[in-house]
C-alpha cells in the first residue's frame, strides 16, 4: 500500500513533479488513492509519471521507483 501523503512527501524532498500542474498532480495522487494495493507496475507508472513532469532529471527511473517502494507498506496474508 501507498499513501498519497508518503507520495506529496517524495515529491516535496526530492523536488520532483515541479513541471506538472495541479490538475496533473493530483491525478496523479488520485490514482495512488484510488489503489487498494500497489504492485511493481504501478511504482513503474508512478515514477514515469513523476519523471515525465519533473524538471529536476538527476533521479534515475530506478531510483525514484526504489523511494517509492521504500514508502510502500506491507501486510502479512
Amino acid at each position: 500500500m501507498l499513501s498519497s501523503d508518503a507520495l506529496r512527501g517524495l515529491c516535496v524532498k526530492h523536488n520532483w513533479f515541479t513541471s506538472g500542474n495541479d490538475s496533473e498532480y493530483e491525478k496523479l495522487m488520485s490514482y495512488v488513492e484510488s489503489k487498494n494495493s500497489i504492485s511493481m507496475f504501478d511504482i513503474v507508472s508512478i515514477a514515469i509519471n513523476i519523471l515525465e513532469h519533473s524538471a529536476n532529471y538527476e533521479y534515475q527511473l530506478s531510483v525514484i521507483c526504489y523511494e517509492i517502494e521504500k514508502e510502500c507498506i506491507t501486510f502479512p496474508q
